[in-house]
């Protein structure tokens, strides 16, 4: 299944009267992702094309492009507010919802991938069949004020779980992140491995690892994030578990 994807996309909007002619331009993002991970966090750094140029949310059908997918994969956006996934799957005729979602009382039926609207700064996962079958894409209108991640603050005994994108096009560090409080979690997913788990500590973002103390000796220290250790790809996002009242500041 194949999307041919535009480069460019102008909406010209003309009144009767040449002189009271209006011009909008939409400038188009296209975003090559290289992931070839089975489960990917997708991030949302584009919003939907429109004819007058705002920023708004892009629907799920137009923003992840079929190419190099496979019908049977799915789609998840995770809403933290109700700890419910919203679900679709790719079919012949594009992203289909799957069943209602429940969790404990609440209940919230997925909408069609076209009326489903995501805001720029947030994150979805991406189940693929085959993902080595190539990259995949993602397309939207490149936002006109930087994009802000949407994000539901917790806890120390409530902590809650964030879906979060790198929305800029390129890699970024979990050192780079900054806001937020100590204590505070970010998980990055890896195939078949357990996520690579980061925590902040004297506001600085690290992990524990195992370090050589002298030839043969090994201890467990903590060892700040550095591009090398925690990169997060463009096109990709991370889980952030928020334990304080204060929000973390994306780049």
């Amino acid at each position: 299944m194949k999307n041919y994807l535009p480069l460019l996309l102008a909406t010209v909007a003309a009144s009767a009267f040449a002189e009271d002619t209006s011009v909008t331009t939409n400038t188009l993002g296209i975003l090559r992702v290289d992931s070839t991970l089975a489960k990917t966090i997708v991030a949302v750094p584009w919003g939907a094309l429109n004819e007058t140029g705002t920023d708004a949310p892009v629907k799920v059908a137009d923003y992840v492009k079929t190419e190099n997918l496979s019908v049977g994969d799915y789609l998840h956006v995770y809403d933290a507010s109700t700890g419910i996934y919203k679900n679709w799957t790719l079919t012949n005729n594009g992203w289909a919802p799957v069943d209602t979602a429940t969790e404990g009382d609440v209940t919230q039926e997925t909408l069609a991938a076209d009326s489903y609207g995501l805001t720029c700064g947030s994150a979805l996962w991406l189940e693929r069949q085959n993902p080595t079958v190539g990259p995949f894409y993602l397309v939207g209108q490149v936002p006109l004020a930087s994009g802000t991640h949407p994000f539901t603050t917790g806890k120390a005994d409530e902590p809650v779980w964030n879906l979060v994108a790198n929305s800029s096009t390129s890699p970024i560090s979990v050192g780079d992140i900054t806001g937020g409080g100590d204590a505070d979690e970010i998980y990055l997913v890896n195939d078949d491995d357990a996520p690579a788990k980061f925590y902040k500590k004297n506001n600085v973002w690290g992990s524990d690892q195992y370090v050589e103390v002298r030839t043969g000796r090994y201890a467990l220290r903590f060892v700040a994030a550095t591009a090398e250790n925690s990169a997060i790809p463009a096109g990709t996002g991370f889980w952030y578990v928020s334990k304080s009242a204060t929000a973390p500041e994306i780049p």
